[in-house]
């Protein structure tokens, strides 16, 4: 019970927002590259801090959610729900630059798991 929180919600959508049906939201991938199979302890760590600090920041700007969170096959990847992947991903990777988080390999639309080798591959032109 936020004080004036369905005040603020019919005032959104007086001015014309709306609530996402389950088919219009993006997917938007972070994956970095791990030690051996799944990665160290330190690295699991990393992903979740990475997790949360991209939420946070996804949240606060009404882009999107975190939604899940894997590794294996050399790489850990962290997933979200957005509303439009071109705006998620240049501001996750602004968010991102300069950070102890800015090694990643990639932020991919693909919620599909792939090694370290296949991700670079998708980055190479043509």
């Amino acid at each position: 019970d936020w004080p004036n929180f369905n005040a603020l919600i019919e005032a959104a959508f007086a001015k014309g927002f709306t609530e996402l049906q389950d088919d219009e939201w993006e997917f938007a991938q972070i994956v970095f590259e791990v030690d051996g199979e799944f990665g160290t302890g330190d690295e699991l760590d990393k992903r979740n801090a990475v997790a949360d600090l991209i939420d946070e920041h996804l949240a606060l700007t009404g882009q999107g959610m975190w939604i899940d969170s894997s590794s294996g096959m050399g790489t850990m990847e962290t997933g979200f729900l957005v509303v439009d992947f071109e705006t998620a991903r240049k501001s996750i990777s602004a968010l991102l630059k300069g950070t102890e988080f800015d090694d990643f390999l990639a932020i991919r639309a693909s919620d599909t798991l792939a090694t370290a080798e296949d991700i670079r591959a998708e980055a190479q032109p043509g």
